[in-house]
């Protein structure tokens, strides 16, 4: 089956090109059609199979020499149809759960951009950058350290840009990982967020990441 290998641990997106020979146990064994050396070992890609409905799956690269790659599967999904589509990416972010005695008010100023923690230095958590995201939320992996509708300080950015921003979210589903589904730094549990307060040039720098995505896509 003809796949497209797009790395999204990479600004560039770069896309590769091969064919699927065998799968296995989650295990896509692909030839490549060149020997494609930005995908090393821990590389984080999206298989975009050009059959089978255009399936789209999340995997981690667990072998690559010449034109042999192997990778295993994290998910798979058809493509998000949705007006503010999912899409996975490399999202550096770190969060802090507000307190439920702790005043929404007093983080404004951190929100708006004022020097400071916005909390206690080791309340904040740094997840696997590799999430599902669109301009209304995210969905990370990470061990129980939030509830659903509990409140969250953000601060993220997007690959190919320095800038960082900060955001008000809010906690609304919190499902453990199944046992059979792969995870990585100890992450028990997929925490889908939706941004209360965001920033407008955090959303356009969402949206330009996304179309960036959905072009590697085609």
């Amino acid at each position: 089956m003809p796949v497209d290998i797009i790395n999204v641990s990479s600004p560039a997106l770069r896309t590769r090109e091969g064919r699927v020979r065998r799968f296995a146990d989650a295990v896509y064994e692909i030839e490549l059609t060149d020997d494609a050396p930005d995908l090393e070992v821990g590389t984080r890609v999206v298989l975009n199979m050009r059959d089978g409905g255009r399936r789209r799956v999340t995997a981690i690269v667990e072998f690559h020499k010449g034109r042999e790659l192997r990778v295993l599967e994290r998910s798979a999904s058809t493509p998000d149809k949705r007006i503010y589509p999912r899409l996975a990416g490399g999202i550096p972010l770190r969060y802090r759960v507000l307190a439920t005695d702790e005043d929404v008010g007093a983080a404004h100023p951190w929100l708006l951009g004022e020097d400071g923690q916005g909390g206690p230095a080791d309340a904040w958590r740094s997840p696997d950058p590799f999430m599902n995201f669109s301009v209304t939320g995210l969905r990370f992996d990470d061990a129980q350290a939030c509830a659903a509708g509990d409140r969250l300080l953000c601060e993220f950015g997007v690959p190919g840009d320095q800038r960082r921003w900060r955001a008000l979210a809010r906690v609304v589903r919190l499902d453990p990982i199944p046992t059979n589904e792969p995870s990585d730094g100890g992450a028990t549990h997929h925490v889908a967020v939706a941004f209360e307060q965001l920033p407008d040039d955090a959303a356009e720098a969402l949206t330009q990441y996304t179309l960036r995505l959905q072009r590697a896509h085609l």
